[in-house]
């Protein structure tokens, strides 16, 4: 599946926490690009359930467990198909824009607006 198919497929999949979210969004795309399950198997109910066991993982949040398993590039070296992160969001990068997941489903800033991005090489 290419990028443009899985944000496609993106689009009908309602937003929950812990079944569909930026997370997991993003950890879908690093998957089907790498076979890495970019979420380290830690599954979640809610919001609260999710930060709690992440930082039972020793992680801030899941842009830290992103940052552990992908290598930093500068954000406006990032390609598409890569992953970037906005604050507290991760999305993936999908041209010049940056394509992540909210409860009004995919939506799209400016690449330059994120924070960091990450490297995501396929398999």
């Amino acid at each position: 599946m290419d990028l443009r198919a899985y944000l496609r497929a993106a689009r009908a999949r309602p937003f929950r926490y812990g079944r569909w979210d930026c997370a997991l969004f993003t950890a879908g795309w690093v998957e089907l690009r790498t076979g890495r399950d970019l979420t380290l198997g830690i599954r979640y109910d809610s919001l609260r359930d999710g930060r709690a066991k992440l930082a039972a993982a020793g992680f801030a949040d899941h842009v830290a467990v992103a940052a552990a398993q992908l290598p930093r590039i500068a954000v406006a070296m990032a390609q598409e198909g890569d992953v970037a992160a906005l604050g507290a969001s991760l999305g993936i990068v999908a041209g010049e824009r940056l394509a992540f997941l909210s409860r009004r489903g995919v939506e799209y800033l400016p690449l330059l607006s994120a924070d960091r991005a990450f490297k995501v090489r396929p398999h």
